[in-house]
């Protein structure tokens, strides 16, 4: 039915187990945080438009009739997951060429993923001066990516990371 005093409650968190620490006063040092949309044209739009139009046909020709029946008891959630990762795919060559482009001025370069696939595309691509932490990773790999390599490493100019390590972080 909600709460009825949420700015009290919040006061006694406050005052008695939660802390907040803000970056200006733990590290001054960073920059403020700079967002950036970059909108890019997708290369395989007939196959999106394809997917969109009809998902259960395209995933039965590209996946398979087993796949085809799967997704039509869920044909909503998966058509939203499928059109997601095909306009992914259909950026995966602007963003590279992006991220090159970035990279040239000498600054290190925060990227944050929704897939998979595309940390693991990114990370084969910039391996040598990047670092990754997803869902795959320990907490003492986590930790050591971002703290010790990222952070300390002039060498390491790429940060790529999920979700996860975006709420993280």
């Amino acid at each position: 039915k909600g709460a009825t005093n949420i700015g009290r409650l919040h006061e006694i968190l406050k005052q008695t187990m939660m802390i907040r620490r803000l970056k200006k006063d733990v590290m001054p040092e960073l920059p403020p945080k700079q967002r950036q949309a970059i909108i890019f044209e997708i290369t395989n739009r007939a196959e999106y438009k394809m997917a969109e139009t009809d998902l259960i046909l395209y995933l039965k020709e590209t996946k398979g009739y087993a796949h085809a029946v799967r997704a039509s008891f869920a044909e909503t959630i998966v058509k939203m997951g499928v059109l997601r990762r095909l306009a992914t795919e259909g950026k995966m060559k602007a963003t590279l060429e992006w991220i090159d482009d970035f990279l040239e001025r000498g600054e290190k370069l925060v990227l944050f993923c929704e897939h998979r696939s595309v940390i693991d595309t990114v990370m084969e691509k910039y391996g040598d001066i990047a670092v990754k932490i997803d869902g795959r990773d320990s907490q003492k790999q986590r930790q050591y990516a971002w703290s010790e390599q990222f952070q300390k490493n002039p060498n390491i100019k790429l940060f790529i990371g999920n979700k996860a390590a975006q709420e993280g972080i």
